[in-house]
């Protein structure tokens, strides 16, 4: 399995090579990518030109460039709403950083990872939170699946596979 149901429906069965793409289960694709306001997907600026070119590989393979329109004639992958379920997510970590420079409170960091987990989009929330070493590690231990190892004492991401 590449990753959810939906990034593995929209790979289908297509004949890929896989060393073009980042994977991951062995490549730490915090690294690859760069997430902006409204939950647009891109390839990190850091990237050497090879692997640059395997994140981009990696984003049309999945779908995650779609970004749904209502008319059916200007975009028919209408029906992929991911786009729309990650600007959903990046909205809700946005509000949750303003509500946690108002109320710094355990339990406020507790909430903000029970709403983090139950949206999903872990790397959004990562994002979000970027400057945040306590939060960061909380959805690291929260998530699950998230290989603590990806990350360094700073919750900063380290290199494992192609990057």
């Amino acid at each position: 399995m590449l990753a959810c149901g939906n990034c593995n429906s929209v790979k289908s069965d297509k004949p890929i090579v896989l060393s073009d793409f980042f994977w991951p289960d062995k490549d730490n694709t915090a690294l690859a990518f760069e997430y902006s306001t409204g939950a647009v997907i891109s390839p990190s600026p850091v990237l050497s030109p090879k692997q640059k070119q395997m994140a981009e590989n990696t984003i049309k393979l999945t779908g995650l460039d779609r970004i749904p329109s209502s008319d059916p004639l200007i975009n028919p992958e209408a029906k992929d709403r991911r786009w729309r379920e990650r600007r959903t997510a990046y909205d809700k970590a946005e509000h949750s950083k303003v509500r946690l420079s108002t109320c710094n409170t355990i339990e406020m960091r507790e909430q903000i990872v029970e709403t983090a987990t139950s949206t999903g989009f872990f790397s959004i929330w990562m994002t979000v939170f970027k400057n945040d070493i306590d939060m960061m590690t909380r959805f690291i231990n929260a998530f699950p699946g998230t290989s603590a190892n990806c990350y360094d004492a700073s919750c900063s991401p380290v290199s494992r596979g192609a990057l």
